[in-house]
């Protein structure tokens, strides 16, 4: 793979778990964060920068995001972070597109993310049923 900008990759998800502002899903990033920091000081490499081991542990974790070969560490966080995330963004797809984007972002093909629909807390959809209102 290309080098790959950890940097920018975590900043889109990071910008995006905040605008959800969701505090299971708030949650799960610090944990996910906290542990990546971990297996980078325990995986970096005697001729690695701690730099470097960052990096590649950010890159570990987007290729456990893209079914590629991963460590179970990396599949477990990946999971919480995912199942931790509001249903509603789980369910439209926002959850792929974001960590797709940020996937884009970091190996440059992606310039910059789109431009879309401001995210919302609240669910799309509202079922109606005898008269009372149900979020659905």
């Amino acid at each position: 793979m290309k080098k790959f900008n950890d940097k920018a990759f975590f900043s889109h998800i990071d910008q995006w778990v905040q605008e959800v502002d969701d505090i299971e899903f708030c949650r799960a990033w610090a944990i996910a964060q906290a542990c990546i920091k971990v297996h980078a000081r325990i995986d970096r490499e005697p001729d690695q920068s701690s730099r470097e081991a960052t990096r590649q542990a950010w890159m570990d974790w987007m290729l456990a995001f893209e079914d590629e070969l991963a460590t179970y560490a990396m599949i477990g966080l990946l999971h919480e972070f995912t199942e931790a995330c509001p249903r509603h963004f789980q369910n439209d797809g926002t959850l792929d597109r974001k960590l797709q984007e940020a996937a884009g972002l970091a190996t440059g093909t992606l310039k910059q993310p789109p431009v879309g629909r401001a995210v919302s807390s609240e669910p799309l959809l509202f079922i109606i049923d005898g008269g009372e209102t149900a979020e659905g």
